[in-house]
């Protein structure tokens, strides 16, 4: 009995280590899954934030892109609507400093403006001829030479001739006579 005892005993005892050897080989096996599933779930987590990160800085270099796009254009016409606007601004200088250094183009310049002012004033002074009803009797040869002398008429230079004629009448006795006569048909 004894030896069955013993035997019983070394058979309990073979058992509880071997109980004992498959609890630590599970402990060790929970061990090192829980530790593999927080390796998995620190994994998960890293690249999940490591995601998010690449994500806002692919928007945020994607707007500063977007933004530097638009400050680029802005720009490009901006300098275009200066360009625009210098232009004329350029071509009138340029024209300007090759006016002032040709003295022949500025002597044709001056000679254009010249024929444009004595045409105007011909033609205001036609203007003035027909409204006046004078008679013109020319002596100079040919009309136009009597047209020229009665605009003196309407000048400075007309105005003393006529003048000095009057005092030069006004100084002998038919010329007061005469002027007389013009005084008191007038009145």
């Amino acid at each position: 009995m004894n030896v069955l005892r013993v035997e019983e005993v070394k058979k309990a005892e073979i058992e509880k280590e071997k109980n004992l050897v498959q609890a630590e080989q599970a402990k060790q096996s929970g061990v090192v899954i829980a530790e593999g599933e927080k390796q998995k779930s620190i994994i998960e987590v890293e690249g999940a934030k490591q995601k998010s990160i690449l994500q806002a800085e692919g928007n945020l270099q994607a707007q500063k892109l977007g933004a530097e796009g638009i400050k680029t254009e802005g720009e490009a016409k901006a300098d275009a609507e200066k360009a625009m606007q210098l232009a004329p601004i350029s071509a009138q200088i340029t024209l300007a400093k090759e006016i002032g250094e040709n003295q022949n183009y500025q002597h044709y310049l001056l000679s254009i403006r010249k024929i444009e002012a004595d045409q105007a004033i011909g033609m205001k002074q036609a203007e003035a001829l027909k409204e006046a009803d004078l008679k013109v009797i020319a002596n100079s040869g040919d009309v136009a030479g009597g047209v020229t002398k009665i605009m003196d008429v309407f000048s400075a230079k007309g105005g003393t001739e006529i003048g000095g004629i009057l005092e030069g009448l006004a100084q002998t006795e038919q010329g007061k006579n005469l002027l007389a006569k013009f005084l008191a048909k007038k009145e």
